[in-house]
């Protein structure tokens, strides 16, 4: 998608694709940041879900920002348009935790987690949701 900016109306271009899931696609913004990424959704977005992320965007704090790749900017398609994605924290050297559920994957991709690991993984997680 072209004609992508921020919510003070500066132009954010769009990097390589990192990833492409059931609601949109996710790139690099190197032109901003290393350390960024963007959310791009494939549809627009009902004036509901607008408001959440901007609702999100306002209640980002450093803390979220350690933990997740929680919405920390809006994109708007064109400048004042609609919401149509968000920038976040871009994560990079992790593995999905769904991958944790399953023995085949915890065998593959954690061959050491045990119980300990996956009792404190669980506390790290229950964390990230009280913060």
């Amino acid at each position: 998608m072209t004609n992508l900016f921020d919510a003070s109306g500066r132009p954010v271009p769009l990097g390589h694709k990192l990833g492409s899931g059931g609601e949109g696609d996710v790139y690099e913004v190197t032109a901003i940041g290393p350390d960024l990424a963007a959310k791009i959704y494939h549809e627009p977005l009902k004036p509901n879900k607008q408001e959440k992320l901007r609702s999100m965007v306002q209640g980002c704090d450093d803390s979220l920002k350690k933990i997740a790749a929680w919405p920390t900017a809006t994109l708007h398609h064109g400048r004042n348009g609609p919401v149509r994605g968000f920038l976040m924290p871009k994560v990079v050297g992790y593995e999905d935790i769904h991958k944790l559920d399953g023995p085949a994957h915890r065998k593959q991709l954690f061959p050491k987690a045990d119980w300990a690991f996956l009792v404190n993984t669980a506390r790290n997680v229950a964390a990230a949701f009280d913060a």
